[in-house]
């Protein structure tokens, strides 16, 4: 597609830019509008009904006339549209009887839009296919920070927010398994070091980031989080470690949704699905976010195994201090001999992965052997019946 005037960011906040200048800077000055706009955006052009738009930005407390003020929102946005004179905009909200939409044929470049086509496209080709290295070398121009990070509190938001992660770090990966392919270790030093700067916590791509360091010869200069990454029986582990958590955690979020119906604090698997339930049942109504982590202890191949006793103490141990480090309201449950799942009420993706952190740094203080890790997946929960 040619040049447009217009170009959309959602990508580490909310931005427009207007022949490669910023405009409609003034929208931040009305919460409510920026939050009008970035809504019908990640709605894709699909028509929103009053109702749906009135309980994503307002409480029934915040105002008397919501109808009305949806009405204002909208005439203020048209308003600094035709005073800065960006015409590819006037007609970029479409009002029908009872609906508000973003009009897809509105000629301007959405980061978020173009960044899902990217991976799609990318999707349909080899991993070692140039052409789709090229797609994804644009998608992590796009990508730069979680969608709308200065707005993550919404709870609308985090969905996708993590729909759109997921894409970047699965575009990061099968570029690194690109370079792996030619041997071309510099280049993974460049992509994670890249990457890290936005997945600060991202377990994996530290390791990562060591190995590339490694076998490119430049191992001395390894990150200073990452200890022990010389040993390749580490590195491996913690890469088929992620690997199996993702796959888990999609198990897990798919069969708790069909057993028991009690709440605890740290409970049984059977209790753990109750308060799993009840969650989904209130997040629509309650509009608050929380998420589920798995979290998963295993040993690294080529190291001493530890016999089974004392694997059943250190899983008693990261139990132990799941529970002394997540907060109060928080959920924890063992699920199976090696892994913990809780829930996690968070404002944000962010805010739940600091959670975690905590617990997996206290636990690699207090470890017995050097060669376990923690691994851990987040995902948002979805009201039920979504």
């Amino acid at each position: 597609m040619g040049q447009a005037q217009v170009q959309i960011n959602l990508f580490g906040g909310f931005e427009v830019l207007f022949n490669g200048e910023p405009a409609l800077v003034s929208l931040k000055q009305s919460r409510k509008t920026d939050l009008f706009l970035e809504y019908l955006i990640l709605k894709h052009g699909r028509p929103v009904p009053h109702e749906e738009l009135l309980g994503a930005l307002w409480t029934d407390r915040e105002s008397r006339n919501p109808a009305t003020a949806l009405r204002t929102l909208l005439h203020r946005y048209r308003r600094l549209v035709e005073s800065e004179g960006i015409e590819p905009l006037e007609k970029s909200v479409i009002t029908t009887r009872g609906f508000y939409q973003w009009n897809a044929a509105t000629d301007c470049l959405v980061d978020v839009y173009e960044f899902e086509r990217l991976a799609n496209e990318a999707r349909e080709l080899p991993v070692l296919d140039e052409r789709r290295m090229a797609l994804q070398r644009r998608m992590v121009e796009l990508y730069r920070g979680p969608l709308l990070s200065s707005a993550a509190e919404q709870s609308w938001i985090v969905p996708r927010s993590v729909y759109y992660h997921d894409l970047y770090v699965e575009c990061i990966y099968a570029m690194k398994d690109y370079w792996k392919a030619h041997g071309a270790y510099d280049e993974i030093v460049a992509l994670c070091s890249h990457a890290l700067e936005i997945e600060r916590f991202d377990g994996r791509l530290q390791m990562e980031l060591a190995y590339a360091r490694q076998m490119a010869g430049s191992a001395g200069e390894t990150d200073t989080r990452v200890r022990g990454t010389d040993n390749p029986s580490l590195y491996e582990a913690i890469v088929r470690t992620e690997h199996s958590a993702e796959e888990d955690i999609g198990h897990i979020m798919d069969t708790l949704d069909h057993e028991g119906r009690n709440g605890a604090y740290l409970c049984d698997r059977s209790v753990f699905s109750g308060i799993y339930r009840l969650q989904q049942s209130v997040l629509e109504r309650s509009g608050a976010t929380v998420f589920l982590c798995l979290m998963t202890l295993v040993e690294a191949e080529g190291e001493k195994a530890l016999d089974a006793r004392a694997f059943k103490t250190q899983m008693q141990q990261l139990t132990r201090i799941a529970g002394a480090k997540l907060r109060r309201g928080d959920v924890l449950s063992r699920y199976s001999e090696n892994q913990l799942v809780a829930l996690l009420p968070e404002s944000n993706f962010e805010a739940a992965r600091l959670a975690v952190e905590r617990v997996r740094q206290a636990y690699y203080e207090t470890r017995v052997s050097a060669h376990t890790l923690v691994a851990y997946r987040l995902r948002p929960l979805q009201p039920a019946g979504k």
